[in-house]
């Protein structure tokens, strides 16, 4: 090991030898050069200074996106073109049930359900061909099989000239679970629904088919009486057969009308508003007629719609019964509802009132909950929830109501998706 002294005198013998090879200066050339040299000093020291605390800040913002990225509530994880795992935070190893490290370059298909799969595949192919972010919801599988639904959102972006995807995702497991519940709710009611409608469907098709038994009872008993005072020729028997025939076609005919108002799988078709209404004032009109309500049509509209013809001949059914029972309950003079029937651009607008009276106003923002009903007795509560329920799930439109000068008004909206 060399001495420090030794080293130094050896140094300085090298400098004095080429200082004696440097041209002599005078002293404020000298003194020039020290300055020069002084203020180089500094400015190396300011630069070093500067670049300690560019260094610490740059520090400090990696911590704070390790801490905002890693630690954040919210699943983040940025997969390459072949769905490597580049980058992913905490919380979205959870999800995965391995820590990030282990999930580097694993494909992100390994964790994707697989009857999802597809919902994926077209997912990220849409990502790719936009500039814009886009959703979708699906599920994921962890390491110990736990399923999770998550809502994912993916852009896609270059990342060292390469296609890169940056994936957000959050659980919804418990909103899945939420829908599931209210999805087998609304099934339930609905069966409930059609019970009740049976029942009613009952009491119609008695009061459809109560004058042609009459009308038939009768014709049989002419021909027995015309046999027991042997007056029963050729011509009564046809006669009265034709009578009959008749009178059973009738109601064989109704009995069709009822089919297929309970037929709710029936395929869309391209209908008139009127045809609906006809078909519904089939299945009605006795009932109507029995309990003396009139039935004004007022109908602007001829456009042909797309739409399930069953479903809205359930709506209007619904509105109609509800309408008859108040004007019943109310015992109103001159019970009447009036249907109009108006078209826009957009919608074909059918607004069904009554002369009943109107609902109250402290019920009128509750008669569309499950088993609300303003009804003294028999009302179970589902009759507007059914229809705006089907209006809106299954008929793309919308049913509101409102209380006009003499009673209330129900107003159904069917937007134009699939008119002619």
């Amino acid at each position: 090991m060399l001495d420090k002294d030794l080293l130094r005198s050896k140094a300085e013998a090298i400098v004095n030898e080429k200082m004696i090879q440097v041209p002599s200066v005078s002293q404020a050339k000298m003194k020039e050069i020290f300055l020069e040299l002084e203020v180089h000093r500094i400015e190396l020291e300011m630069q070093n200074e500067e670049l300690r605390r560019s260094h610490k800040e740059l520090q400090e913002s990696k911590d704070l996106y390790f801490d905002l990225y890693n630690m954040a509530p919210v699943c983040y994880c940025t997969i390459n073109n072949k769905n490597l795992i580049t980058k992913i935070n905490f919380r979205a190893s959870e999800v995965f049930g391995l820590e990030s490290s282990k999930l580097i370059y694993k494909s992100i298909s390994d964790f994707i359900f697989p009857d999802d799969q597809d919902i994926f595949y077209l997912h990220k192919k849409k990502v790719a061909a936009s500039s814009k972010p886009h959703s979708c919801e699906l599920r994921v599988v962890n390491q110990d099989g736990t399923i999770t639904w998550v809502h994912l959102s993916a852009t896609a972006v270059k990342e060292d000239e390469k296609n890169t995807y940056r994936l957000v995702f959050s659980n919804i497991s418990k909103q899945k679970k939420v829908e599931e519940e209210m999805k087998k709710k609304d099934e339930m009611i609905l069966v409930q629904a059609r019970y009740v409608a049976m029942g009613e469907m009952i009491s119609m098709i008695a009061h459809q088919w109560r004058q042609p038994l009459n009308i038939i009872g009768l014709a049989i008993a002419n021909i027995q009486t015309k046999q027991t005072f042997k007056q029963l020729d050729t011509a009564a028997i046809e006669e009265n057969s034709n009578i009959i025939s008749e009178n059973i076609s009738y109601m064989s005919n109704t009995i069709n009308d009822f089919k297929n108002y309970f037929k709710s799988d029936m395929p869309k078709e391209y209908t008139k508003i009127q045809d609906v209404i006809n078909s519904t004032i089939k299945v009605i009109s006795k009932t109507l007629e029995h309990n003396k309500v009139s039935l004004k049509i007022q109908n602007d509209s001829n456009t042909p719609m797309l739409i399930q013809k069953s479903l809205l001949m359930q709506v209007l059914i619904n509105i109609l019964i509800n309408a008859k029972d108040a004007l019943v309950s109310n015992n109103v003079a001159g019970a009447n509802i009036d249907i109009s029937v108006n078209e826009t651009d957009a919608a074909t607008v059918l607004t069904i009132c009554d002369n009943a009276g109107g609902i109250p106003e402290d019920v009128i923002d509750k008669i569309n909950q499950p088993y609300f009903t303003t009804k003294k007795s028999n009302g179970t509560g589902l009759g507007v929830y059914i229809a705006q329920m089907i209006t809106e799930k299954q008929l793309s439109g919308s049913l509101t109501w409102y209380n006009a000068s003499q009673g209330a008004c129900f107003v159904v909206t069917l937007n134009k998706h699939g008119v002619k």
